[in-house]
């Protein structure tokens, strides 16, 4: 098959970013497609690093890959253009390749995909809120869409509102078996852009009141949060160190610490899952499917949660980790986090949220999609 995939034009495709989850599920998707024999392409922004084609749609990113913040609600006209460029393009191109279907990942394409002359699939990464309101966009709902999202959850909250979405395919990853430990230290993990919807002020609170060390990592999304919430407790940076899991367990071990690792990359995450204690994810809003979710328990690392959005499907209770619904409750079950089989969380990860997975399952939506359009 041949598929092409659109990605946002907000930072480049690549195996190293720092951030961007959406990026990262285009990636995983495109080389896992490659190696199951397909022929694969993906228009994104200069910069990129794909397995199949790259066609590049602008000739720089919206945002640093490395920058303070990746704001996807920017309105400044350089960035606006840049937006309407990279749509563009990703129109003129699907229509000019000999692609079977197209699978747009960049959600302010909804207002193009009409434009587009092949079988298409659009898949939502966020919460309704974020999106196209049916009510004040009628028109581009009378078109006949095909679309995808991450969970559950997120499709019944979208068809609230009045979406028809036929298809949920969670997202799925690909750790080797390098980044499996039995063997944990005693820290606690924290991952995701940092902003109160995230919840990182909750972490630092769970892990004082248990006398245990935090590392909290990823890009600073709100300066006044960060100032106000996060900074003021923080004891420990390692922002400046390549090395994180090495600079934190060469930090003094006389006092409780609550370090920053800053954004972080493949080859400085996994090692940080891989030895923590607990994965922390303390969401408050209907988060998607946050990928960092997956990535710990692919390292065999039990994660506890707010039972928000679709993390209650991707994390099983009592075998993956602990769902709770307040900040008492995340204490009380990190305290229980020793129950959990390491080994049994990488195998209920890796059986249900693999990369070959999530491409299989699109597969199947691809070829229903192609069928129908006959």
């Amino acid at each position: 098959m041949k598929i092409c995939q659109i990605s946002p034009p907000f930072i480049p495709v690549s195996s190293s970013i720092v951030y961007g989850g959406v990026e990262r599920v285009v990636y995983r998707l495109d080389k896992t497609l490659t190696e199951l024999g397909h022929e694969t392409s993906v228009i994104a922004p200069k910069g990129s690093k794909t397995i199949g084609r790259l066609y590049e749609s602008i000739n720089q990113t919206i945002h640093s890959p490395t920058g303070y913040c990746v704001d996807m609600y920017s309105v400044d006209l350089p960035s606006l253009y840049l937006r309407f460029e990279h749509m563009s393009e990703a129109v003129r191109i699907a229509n000019e390749n000999d692609f079977d279907i197209i699978h747009c990942h960049d959600e302010n394409m909804l207002s193009h995909l009409q434009l587009i002359e092949k079988p298409s699939l659009y898949t939502i990464h966020s919460p309704p809120e974020e999106l196209w309101q049916v009510d004040t966009h009628p028109k581009l709902f009378s078109q006949n869409l095909n679309i995808s999202v991450v969970s559950k959850k997120i499709r019944d909250l979208f068809n609230e509102t009045g979406y028809d979405i036929k298809y949920v395919v969670p997202n799925g990853i690909d750790v080797t078996e390098d980044y499996f430990s039995k063997e944990k230290a005693g820290y606690i993990f924290s991952l995701s852009i940092i902003a109160p919807r995230k919840g990182q002020h909750i972490a630092i609170d769970v892990a004082k009141y248990l006398g245990k060390d935090l590392i909290i990592g990823g890009n600073i999304g709100d300066e006044s949060y960060w100032e106000n919430k996060v900074k003021p407790h923080i004891t420990d940076s390692i922002e400046n160190k390549q090395d994180k899991l090495n600079s934190y367990l060469q930090l003094p071990k006389n006092s409780t610490k609550i370090v920053y690792a800053g954004a972080l990359d493949d080859s400085q995450k996994f090692p940080l899952y891989k030895y923590a204690q607990a994965f922390l994810m303390p969401s408050c809003f209907e988060d998607p499917m946050p990928l960092v979710v997956i990535e710990a328990m692919g390292c065999g690392t039990p994660v506890v949660a707010f039972r928000r959005g679709g993390i209650p499907e991707m994390v099983t209770h009592g075998t993956s980790g602990y769902l709770v619904d307040t900040e008492e409750e995340m204490i009380d079950a990190v305290k229980e986090i020793n129950k959990i089989n390491p080994a049994v969380c990488r195998e209920y990860c890796m059986k249900n949220f693999s990369a070959r997975k999530m491409a299989e399952d699109y597969l199947a939506v691809y070829r229903d999609i192609i069928e129908s359009s006959k």
